[in-house]
């Protein structure tokens, strides 16, 4: 069993892009959006991506931060 704590005062990042059509999967074009919340635990647990929809998953200590407006956040 994976323990995490959501931090629901810290979503990190919010990025909108236009996704292209996509016509084998009945898709009409839209408006996406990416969501970085802070979730915090005790264990670096394994989890399951689905690949086709989710690409730099990872655990970072604010440490491993590179932009600092993004390691403030994390850290407030």
């Amino acid at each position: 069993m994976i323990e995490l704590e959501l931090s629901l005062a810290c979503e990190v990042r919010d990025d909108v892009h236009p996704i292209e059509a996509r016509p084998e999967r009945d898709e009409p074009a839209h408006q996406h959006n990416d969501v970085r919340y802070v979730f915090r635990t005790r264990d670096t647990p394994e989890v399951t991506l689905q690949i086709e929809e989710v690409t730099g998953a990872g655990w970072y200590g604010p440490s491993q931060l590179g932009d600092p407006v993004l390691r403030a956040r994390v850290l407030s």
